[in-house]
């Protein structure tokens, strides 16, 4: 008897393929000992949905938490909300090289932490970047003006086929300078040091200011892309008219554009 509950329960397992997990407050019992994690407990899944509580100002620097390589080896789908340190989220992300969809949701708080503890390692793994090579789908939302560089620096996507950016506009300011960064070569940096610039088909901007020049350049660097959409971008129509008569030329493969909430002007490509 005893053993056929046993064999019902590994097969109950062997079933399960999607967990979620989340977190309302963390302590130091996680951490002490990786042996008596929940996380060394965890399942083998396929997608996996991990939240954890926001770190806040006062707490210890060095929050952990215990994925074992083979758990997120085995991950196709990842969704993560964490505002923790970055060496974590990219200490974390090294491991899941068979993912093909990856959400990185960073909080939208406290991007001064985010970018807190300078580390040779993550400038190294800068350098060489995580390669996640069957990755279709990235979608980081929530990004500041530090985390963009999360989303666009470390990560190398060879087979990406779709990118979301969704940018937290309360308080950071809405221009296409992110971080010091200008967006439109940001993104192209990440095409290149990817090399899916064939591969890209559909590109999605929320939340972020960008005028004809910003709109143009961002083109420039997708050629290739089907499906694009700005949502909540364009503070003007003529951002749009900027393009011009070069529209085919720059997305020659381009079938679907949509502009969403354009504001402030209610007409389209009025005259002064």
């Amino acid at each position: 008897m005893r053993q056929n509950s046993s064999q019902t329960e590994l097969r109950a397992w062997n079933n399960l393929q999607w967990l979620d997990l989340t977190f309302s407050s963390w302590g130091k019992k996680e951490e002490d000992n990786p042996k008596d994690s929940i996380f060394r407990h965890l399942p083998l899944v396929t997608t996996f949905a991990l939240e954890l509580p926001s770190y806040c100002n006062g707490e210890d620097c060095s929050l952990v938490f215990h994925l074992s390589p083979n758990f997120l080896c085995n991950l196709t789908h990842l969704t993560l909300w964490c505002n923790w340190d970055k060496s974590k989220i990219m200490g974390t992300l090294q491991h899941c090289m068979n993912l093909e969809s990856l959400k990185l949701d960073f909080c939208s708080t406290l991007e001064e932490y985010l970018a807190q503890t300078p580390s040779t390692w993550l400038d190294a793994l800068q350098s060489s970047g995580i390669h996640l090579v069957k990755l279709r789908r990235m979608d980081p939302v929530g990004i500041l003006q530090d985390t963009v560089e999360i989303a666009l620096r470390y990560i190398k996507a060879s087979a990406l086929e779709e990118l979301d950016l969704d940018f937290e506009s309360e308080g950071q300011g809405r221009g296409s300078i992110v971080g010091g960064m200008w967006l439109p070569e940001e993104i192209g940096g990440f095409v290149k040091m990817s090399g899916c610039a064939k591969t890209l088909r559909k590109l999605q901007i929320h939340c972020l200011s960008m005028d004809g020049e910003d709109l143009t350049n961002t083109f420039v660097q997708m050629p290739n892309t089907v499906h694009d959409i700005f949502d909540d971008v364009l503070e003007s129509s003529k951002a749009f008219c900027h393009l011009g008569g070069r529209f085919c030329d720059l997305v020659p493969r381009l079938t679907k554009l949509e502009l969403l909430h354009v504001q402030p002007y209610p007409y389209f490509c009025a005259e002064d």
